[in-house]
């Protein structure tokens, strides 16, 4: 009856340790990603990026490259260049959809850093820039922080999400990160 009880205890820490690293690795590998990754996403994996545009999805599209870097604590750096077959977004995400260059200093950062960030050039060409009239901005969110330093008074881009659209490519190009 000992040797019973001491081989189902036995069983039990064995069965719980197992459960206890099966999810202890689930956990880790979808929250990150431990090395850089240059391959071309799929088509699904970025359905996303049309969808947040308002653009249509069931249209036919290629990605052109994509990187996604390694992630540690949150920071990351993602951005996929996509040719698109046509850019007409709905109503409702139209007004969005900003060309040419911008008014607001933190917008014109942010389509400076977002640029640099998601290799604008590579995407659209050596000539593009991010604040031409051909090229528009679509902003799905921007993440701020006001500077350490308190003599400095504008707040500085910590992450976000955008897209850029270049019209005489007709390529999307869809930039994330999180510092």
């Amino acid at each position: 009856m000992r040797t019973l009880q001491i081989l189902v205890q036995l069983i039990g820490a064995l069965t719980l340790l197992s459960a206890s690293a099966l999810a202890a690795v689930a956990i880790f590998t979808n929250e990150f990603r431990l090395r850089d990754d240059t391959a071309p996403a799929l088509r699904n994996d970025v359905r996303f990026v049309l969808n947040w545009g308002g653009l249509e999805i069931d249209q036919e599209y290629k990605v052109i490259h994509s990187y996604r870097s390694a992630v540690s604590l949150g920071d990351y750096i993602e951005y996929h260049c996509l040719q698109l077959e046509n850019f007409l977004p709905e109503p409702r995400t139209a007004p969005a959809w900003v060309r040419g260059p911008e008014k607001d200093v933190i917008m014109t950062q942010a389509r400076d850093l977002f640029a640099a960030t998601g290799q604008i050039r590579r995407c659209f060409g050596a000539g593009a820039a991010p604040n031409e009239q051909t090229t528009a901005f679509f902003v799905h969110q921007l993440e701020l922080n006001r500077a350490h330093d308190l003599s400095v008074d504008e707040p500085h881009i910590t992450g976000g999400e955008v897209i850029f659209f270049h019209q005489p490519t007709n390529r999307l190009l869809y930039v994330g990160f999180e510092t």
